[in-house]
């Protein structure tokens, strides 16, 4: 069986040790039916959202984005079923997979599923990670066994992240803007700063909690050259 909705065409998990597939569906309100799949995100975070970087300058990328969009938003039932499948599919032939369903959207993947009688604990083989800007989300996970995820900083969100941090609940995730020839930071604000760039393997056996995940800013290539704006979103040091 070959995945259809899931992918391993990204060159970020393909940086990953652990063999990885992601889903990429179209973030925010950008589908046919204007349905919010990121109910945390802000105007600054919009602006720079990665869907528009990279691969998104081509025409086919974004269609194919939107196609599957749609049809998750038009034939929800369907689309789980398809995707359990394939869920199911790399549960059975390999040991251990990560799974990033939010590759740009902000879903809550395990609350989708479980609406239709799918457990997605019951997949042992697979790690559900990823990034969210929504506590609910974070918070649900926490008593899932195969989830792993990371809270990003909105630009406004900073005490809900130190809380976070300090607590060692998870990891923090911040997009930095770094000039030519600078490196991303050690630390940030005292506490130690993970450089996320290099890979996209997120877990936090490995990385422990209380860390930022440094990532850099990514031209929206898709919105045009001088579409960056500063922000509270992006950190310019």
């Amino acid at each position: 069986m070959k995945t259809n909705l899931l992918s391993q065409s990204n060159l970020k998990l393909e940086k990953n040790d652990i063999p990885t597939w992601g889903l990429s569906l179209m973030p925010e309100k950008r589908n046919s039916q204007g349905i919010n799949l990121c109910e945390f995100s802000t105007k600054a975070c919009r602006n720079s959202c990665i869907v528009d970087s990279g691969n998104a300058r081509f025409e086919k990328v974004n269609e194919a984005r939107l196609r599957k969009t749609d049809f998750f938003l038009s034939e929800k039932e369907q689309f789980l079923k398809q995707l359990w499948a394939e869920l199911n599919y790399l549960n059975t032939v390999y040991k251990q997979v990560l799974i990033r369903l939010n590759m740009y959207s902000d879903i809550d993947w395990n609350q989708e599923f479980s609406s239709f009688g799918y457990d997605l604990t019951k997949l042992e083989s697979l790690i559900f990670y990823g990034y969210t800007k929504s506590p609910k989300i974070l918070d649900s996970s926490a008593s899932l066994n195969n989830f792993d995820l990371v809270f990003s900083f909105s630009g406004y969100n900073w005490a809900l992240c130190s809380h976070y941090l300090d607590a060692k609940i998870c990891n923090i995730s911040i997009v930095f803007k770094l000039k030519k020839g600078e490196k991303m930071p050690t630390t940030y604000k005292g506490y130690e700063v993970i450089n996320g760039d290099e890979s996209d393997q997120r877990l936090k056996s490995i990385e422990g909690t209380g860390k930022i995940i440094a990532l850099s800013y990514k031209s929206p290539v898709a919105r045009g050259k001088d579409s960056y704006k500063p922000s509270k979103f992006v950190i310019e040091l």
